[in-house]
């Protein structure tokens, strides 16, 4: 169990990098759609800027939650692109199978497959989702897409936990003999395009990641740490280097007990100097509390993780 200095001090990170996180990153609550406005958070995709370390791709299998949505309104559109017709990526929103319409459609499999996973991925915290019908509606002149939506994935006040570029250009569904298909912009498969890219000249630091992950996720890693406190300092990136009277290892073991780590979308990858680090890539994974445990069970980049000097670690900004 954690005492109550040491969940005042990991509770104290927390609200600190949640603070760091709100000046980045301020999302809204409406339909995510085409013409979204841009959050606050400026961070530039990592997959944009020259680094270092191909591999071959492997995205793991994602969390998807299983409430059903509601059923599709009744409008719809027959349009007469054949792609409507024979798109086969498919991607689960809060249970419910949806068919992914790609602007692009000549891209190669592989890019479909893993815009498919990553979208997936971060839906994945939606429990419930519903269609609402804007076909009346005047589509916004910066989102020049081809494939003009019916409908918009509505999530109501849920948190979106999004990379900047996914919320800025994801959105949209055309729904075509009753089926609802989500329309995939050419914007955000670029963007897509850029990140996969970057994971494929960069094998070392996605490998290292995958190996940390599951180092956390270990029982025996949280036995070492525990029997072994020396060992647990060793996963923190320290801006202002160790506070005294901190107990790192009780820390991170009452984080590794209660909280389930999800894997960070590819689009979720930024320069460290971002964050005022002048070297390494920093990743913002999303941390699940369970229920009883935080008010907010869903958490993005709480922790960040740094990958610096070869190695990723937990990242822990200095307290203000």
């Amino acid at each position: 169990m954690m005492r109550g200095k040491d969940i005042f001090f990991l509770c104290g990170i927390i609200i600190t990098v949640a603070m760091i996180v709100l000046i980045f990153r301020n999302g809204t609550n409406d339909p995510l759609a085409p013409g979204m406005p841009s959050s606050e958070r400026r961070a530039t995709n990592v997959a944009k800027a020259p680094q270092q370390d191909a591999v071959p791709i492997s995205e793991k299998a994602v969390f998807v939650l299983t409430q059903q949505t509601e059923i599709a309104p009744p409008n719809t559109v027959e349009p007469s692109d054949e792609s409507v017709k024979s798109e086969t990526i498919l991607i689960k929103v809060a249970g419910r199978e949806f068919p992914l319409l790609f602007e692009d459609p000549d891209i190669s499999d592989t890019l479909k497959s893993v815009i498919g996973r990553d979208i997936t991925l971060n839906l994945a915290h939606f429990k419930h989702v519903t269609l609402r019908d804007v076909s009346g509606e005047r589509s916004d002149s910066e989102h020049r897409s081809s494939l003009k939506a019916t409908h918009l994935l509505d999530e109501g006040c849920q948190e979106r936990l999004f990379p900047e570029v996914f919320e800025n250009n994801f959105g949209g569904v055309i729904v075509s003999n009753s089926t609802p298909h989500i329309v995939v912009c050419k914007k955000l498969i670029e963007e897509y395009e850029r990140a996969l890219d970057y994971k494929t000249r960069h094998p070392v630091m996605f490998k290292r990641l995958e190996e940390f992950l599951a180092r956390l996720r270990s029982a025996q890693f949280l036995k070492t740490i525990e029997d072994n406190p020396e060992k647990a300092q060793n996963a923190f990136f320290l801006e202002r280097g160790p506070n005294e009277g901190v107990d790192y290892s009780q820390q991170l073991s009452g984080l590794l007990r209660n909280a389930t780590i999800r894997d960070p979308s590819i689009l979720d990858f930024y320069p460290s100097d971002n964050y005022g680090i002048k070297q390494g890539t920093v990743c913002m994974p999303l941390l699940i509390w369970p229920d009883d445990m935080n008010s907010e069970p869903v958490l993005k980049g709480i922790p960040l993780f740094i990958y610096i000097d070869g190695e990723w670690r937990i990242y822990v900004p200095r307290l203000l």
